[in-house]
């Protein structure tokens, strides 16, 4: 979400490791909703 911090930028936040960690989240969480409509 844009607005989650007062100042800054996402990259002030979060790191590269923070990044892949995230996609790889969703990809298990879109594995898993694939899983449950099939």
């Amino acid at each position: 979400y844009p607005n989650s911090f007062d100042s800054g930028m996402p990259g002030d936040y979060y790191t590269k490791t923070d990044a892949q960690e995230a996609i790889e989240n969703a990809r298990q969480i879109i594995e898993f909703c694939e899983g449950c409509v099939r």
